[in-house]
This record gives structure tokens, sequence and C-alpha cells, in this order.
């Protein structure tokens, strides 16, 4: 009796750990670091990061798609901050943003059991592929090249062709603390 008890709960606690861990997958992770010491406001023109590379190749993604969701997302999202593009002339600010794509692997084992015969042990294990989608953008200035502000994000990707959408996604929510409260 004891034993079916003891399995009952090592059961219940399992699921229930089962069950953060999927709520927790989906979690995205953000952090953000700024300079404390930059006045943002003043920032008023930016141009893009020369010789930034966006996205490193792979073969299962587009990277003009993964470029323009980038820069869609900067542009609207800045300009509504009252900030303009210049394409020629020292900005006040340099933007870089870059998409990477990380590949993880997970494994699990269950085991459990409580036979009416005694204990006995049932064994399920999984081997999957994680992948990983994270997002960086940079606002770094143009003379000394130091970064000012970043945000990184990461977060769980199904598939490499739907970075384009995710890369959107993850800047949008970025650039929600951009400028920094001070």
């Amino acid at each position: 009796m004891r034993l079916a008890k003891a399995v009952s709960t090592v059961s219940a606690l399992v699921i229930v750990s089962g069950l953060m861990a999927a709520f927790l997958v989906g979690a995205e992770d953000q952090k953000f670091d700024f300079d404390s010491k930059t006045d943002f406001s003043r920032f008023k023109t930016y141009s893009w990061m020369p010789d930034m590379q966006v996205i490193p190749p792979y073969p299962e993604v587009d990277r003009s798609q993964v470029e323009s969701a980038f820069k869609e997302v900067l542009e609207d999202t800045l300009a509504a901050r009252g900030m303009t593009r210049i394409d020629s002339g020292t900005p006040d600010v340099y933007v870089k943003f870059t998409a990477m794509l990380y590949y993880g692997y997970q494994a699990g084992i269950f085991e459990s059991g409580a036979g009416s015969d005694g204990p006995f042990v049932q064994t399920d294990s999984s081997l999957s592929i994680e992948q990983d989608s994270q997002v960086i953008i940079s606002f770094v200035e143009p003379t000394t090249q130091e970064t000012l502000w970043r945000g990184t994000s990461v977060e769980k990707i199904d598939k490499p062709r739907d970075l384009p959408r995710k890369v959107r996604k993850q800047a949008e929510k970025l650039l929600e603390k951009y400028p920094p409260r001070q």
C-alpha cells in the first residue's frame, strides 16, 4: 500500500513537472543592456551598421527575407519614435541587427510502475532536436564603435523557414524596450 501511494505521488510530480517544462519551453528569453550615461533622446538619425552580417548562411533560410523583416520593423518603430534613417553622412547612431539559429538535443527517460504482483519498471525514452532563434539588436556610437544599447531575444522555433516571421516578432518585442527608461 505504501509503495502504491509513493508511486502515485511520484507520478503526480512527474506530470506536474512535465506540464511546467512544456509551458517554459515556449517562453521567450529577453535581455537588455545599455549605457546609463547616454542620453538616448538626442538620437534623431541612424544608419545601418556598415559591414554587418545579418544572418550566417543556412541553406533552409532565405537571408533576404530575414533582412527585410528586420529593416521593416526597425524603420517603422524608429520612425514612430522620431528617428530618421540617413544613407550618407554620419548618423547619431548606427543600428546593427543579426539573427542566428541554434540547434540542441533534448533527451528524456521516464520510469515508473507498481503492479498487482509488486513493483515493476516501465521505461520510455525520447530524443528530440530543438531549435532556437536568437535575435540581437544593437545601437552603436559611430565614432567610438561602443555599444550603447543592446537587446537579445531567444525563442524556440519549429522550422528554420519560419525565421523571417519569428525575427519580426522578436524584434518588435525587443524594441518595446527602446529607448530605455532612465
